[in-house]
């Protein structure tokens, strides 16, 4: 019973409320590691990528355990990923880390960096999470942002 419940498509209601998605994915992990646990559709139909509980949780938990080393939890970060994989190891890991995920689309080209300089005063982040292409491309762009210093 409990979380055997999400193995065998048994989900109460009160399962529900009961777990939290760390609690699952690491069930998961232990108990399905090779199954699928997301598809990611680049194209919206073929194209896709996938991920298996296990490759979820290990990801997630490297994230989380440098979160962790840096003294973050309970912190805000603001998340500035494209749709896809990247983003949803990114999201467990401030969930296993206990760190407040913020997700944001990063910004583009010649667009302005007022919405995010804005996101991260309004919601109190602290630092921002990205690939290393957001990362570099937004770099310079927040030199001058000290909450994130």
């Amino acid at each position: 019973m409990g979380l055997d419940n999400f193995l065998n498509d048994r989900i109460t209601e009160e399962d529900s409320y009961r777990y939290t998605l760390p609690e699952i994915l690491k069930f998961r992990a232990a108990r399905t590691p090779d199954e699928t646990a997301y598809i990611f559709l680049r194209d919206g139909e073929d194209d896709e990528e996938r991920i298996t509980y296990r490759e979820l949780d290990r990801a997630s938990s490297d994230l989380a355990q440098s979160l962790l080393d840096m003294n973050l939890e309970g912190e805000r970060a603001l998340m500035l990923y494209s749709p896809g994989l990247e983003f949803v190891k990114a999201l467990y890991g401030c969930f296993y880390a206990g760190v407040i995920a913020v997700p944001a689309y990063p910004p583009r080209k010649n667009r302005s960096l007022d919405r995010i300089r804005t996101l991260v005063d309004d919601s109190g982040s602290s630092l921002i999470l990205a690939t290393n292409d957001i990362r570099q491309a937004s770099e310079r762009s927040f030199a001058d942002v000290t909450a994130l210093q």
